[in-house]
């Protein structure tokens, strides 16, 4: 777990010092990102995502920090009276909440996209001698679409060729079932052995 879990800490420091490089944020609102932060990645599925209403639901991290699943606060309207404090003038709240919902929207997106690399670097099929197995959760390649819009996929079934070797695929995913190359699955989390 320590080389995982560095490695993930490496990569949200990253993508936030490349957010925030020339970013003013008061202690105040650093901690604010920090704790938003901290609660998407904690919130991020260890487990494969299923469509299927009646499978339990995706264990998290905060599942195991709190015992719950994560309940994430409404989104705010910065147009809505109630919810601007008194403290100070409702203009100046609104621009510095702005501001750090912008900063936090940006380190999102950077930090999504380079974890998604990282993954597919640290995670095809480790040694040669490997082969997809039905039962992986899979990310599919998919030409012409971001990284961070690629569908997860599940090998049902493989189809070796003449040689052998398993070069097609059938994946049930979200949208139903389809059939992609080996080359453009990346293994996400391995199967289970019986």
């Amino acid at each position: 777990m320590g080389g995982y879990w560095e490695r993930l800490i490496r990569s949200i420091k990253n993508s936030l010092h490349k957010v925030l490089q020339r970013a003013l944020v008061d202690e105040e609102g650093l901690s604010t990102i920090l704790c938003d932060i901290e609660a998407r990645i904690n919130a991020r599925p260890l487990t494969y995502l299923s469509e299927d209403p009646k499978d339990p639901e995706v264990l998290t991290p905060y599942h195991f920090l709190t015992g719950t699943n994560f309940m994430d606060l409404p989104e705010v309207n910065p147009e809505d009276e109630e919810w601007v404090p008194r403290v100070t003038t409702s203009s100046e709240l609104r621009k510095v909440w702005s501001y750090h919902q912008r900063l936090i929207a940006l380190w999102w997106k950077r930090w999504k996209t380079e974890y998604i690399v990282a993954l597919n670097k640290f995670q095809k099929w480790p040694y040669s001698n490997e082969a997809p197995q039905v039962g992986d959760v899979v990310l599919i390649d998919e030409c012409n679409v971001p990284k961070n819009k690629w569908k997860l996929g599940k090998i049902i079934e493989l189809y070796p060729g003449k040689d052998g070797i398993a070069r097609t695929a059938k994946l049930r995913t979200s949208i139903g079932f389809i059939k992609r190359p080996t080359a453009k699955l990346h293994l996400i989390e391995p199967a289970v052995p019986n």
